[in-house]
């Protein structure tokens, strides 16, 4: 039961992967500038943000919420590249 139970967690993995990679071939062959672009440029942003708050530039430091935030995007990007890298079957 419990090696049944896996391999259905094993297949829903499979097809959120394969559904994730999809999305990201769509957006990155799109015709539109904003639409191929607008993933590294969110984490550019991130990034901006990140070192601005490092040195004390912004008038309000950055919540808790902001680094998990940060830290989800850059999951989702580094996951979402890997996925759209890897042949699908």
């Amino acid at each position: 039961m419990e090696n049944e139970f896996l391999g259905k967690v094993l297949d829903y993995e499979t097809k959120l992967m394969e559904s994730q990679a999809s999305i990201i071939k769509a957006e990155t062959t799109g015709q539109s500038w904003l639409q191929r672009s607008w993933r590294p440029v969110t984490m550019l942003t991130f990034l901006a943000l990140v070192v601005f708050d490092s040195f004390g530039w912004l008038a309000n430091p950055l919540a808790d919420e902001a680094w998990t935030l940060l830290q989800i995007g850059l999951g989702g990007y580094v996951a979402g590249r890997s996925a759209e890298k890897t042949p699908i079957r």
